[in-house]
């Protein structure tokens, strides 16, 4: 019984140590600047020359940040700020601008995406058809995206957010606001006068 602990625990700060020697790999890599950035296992970054990530930014396993060159004239960006976490599963589609401030959370399987399939000819495929975008999306700090959100094209969320699970935000979300529902509205803001959060 003590010989199968050991190894177990020998196992595990082996399994520890592959890792943080696999992210430090990673972040080498791909370049970027940022100090004490972890890259978790099954991460993708088809472009990383278009991906910056900022101090203490934790992305995690299977996440994906795809920034594409495809729309002339846009020079796509995925800037990830100070103290974030991405978490898994979560993917981030990018041909324009798509901006994390600080201390930004995403919850898992959060997609963000600042780009659309245009479909106008039904004679070709839609995949063939331009990629078109309405405009960047920003996720201003301190704000928290729940399960399974869905931010679309041209949206800025502000400041010390909170988006509830399952949303699809479309239009913009004002500083220090809840917001819930398809499509996504606020129904909390919080009263500085008050200091507390109030339902709208």
């Amino acid at each position: 019984m003590k010989k199968v602990k050991f190894r177990h625990r020998l196992f595990s700060l082996y399994t520890r140590i592959i890792r943080k020697l696999r992210s430090k790999f990673l972040v080498w890599w791909y370049d970027f600047d940022g100090k004490r950035v972890t890259i978790a296992e099954g991460v993708r970054i088809p472009n990383p020359q278009y991906v910056t990530i900022d101090d203490d930014t934790y992305v995690d396993v299977g996440a994906e940040l795809c920034a594409n060159n495809s729309i002339p004239g846009l020079d796509p960006l995925i800037q990830i700020g100070k103290r974030c976490k991405v978490g898994p599963l979560c993917r981030l589609g990018c041909d324009n601008k798509i901006i994390l401030e600080d201390e930004v959370r995403l919850a898992p399987h959060v997609h963000i995406t600042d780009r659309n399939h245009t479909f106008a000819d039904p004679t070709k495929s839609i995949t063939v058809q331009p990629v078109v975008s309405p405009g960047p999306v920003i996720v201003k700090t301190q704000t928290w995206l729940g399960f399974g959100v869905q931010i679309m094209p041209g949206v800025t969320i502000g400041r010390h957010c909170v988006i509830a699970a399952g949303s699809i935000v479309t239009k913009d979300i004002p500083d220090y606001s809840v917001a819930t529902g398809i499509p996504a509205k606020v129904i909390k803001r919080y009263d500085f006068d008050r200091q507390e959060w109030v339902r709208v």
